[in-house]
């Protein structure tokens, strides 16, 4: 059997704060509003975003808990990190030295990981 993905759903509780999020900071493309929902479009991976969600989402340190986590991959670590300081989003782990990669968080509190694209190998 062979599995193929359609589109990644990001359920958050303001669709207003989280479309600026992945609209203006993080560049996603909009491709069409459907019924209240945002389809998003990062590279060539889709996104929905469905401003659905009723109550906020219950925070634990990551990874302490299962979850799914997507990979934004960038050119320049460095710059992408002040770039997104300076736009006010959280960061979680602050790359040491060397690093090639840290930890953001959207306006609800959804992890993305943030690599060099050298880390990746393309």
């Amino acid at each position: 059997m062979m599995f193929s993905t359609n589109e990644i759903n990001i359920v958050c509780t303001n669709g207003d704060s989280s479309l600026t999020f992945y609209r203006d900071i993080l560049g996603f493309k909009v491709i069409s509003l459907e019924e209240g929902c945002w389809h998003l479009l990062c590279g060539e991976t889709a996104f929905l975003l469905m401003p659905l969600a009723t109550g906020p989402l219950v925070q634990h340190e990551y990874c302490s808990v299962p979850t799914i986590s997507v990979d934004l991959v960038v050119d320049d670590l460095a710059k992408t990190k002040t770039y997104l300081e300076n736009a006010g989003v959280r960061i979680l782990e602050k790359p040491a030295p060397n690093a090639n990669r840290f930890f953001i968080e959207d306006p609800d509190g959804l992890v993305f990981e943030i690599i060099s694209k050298s880390r990746t190998g393309t």
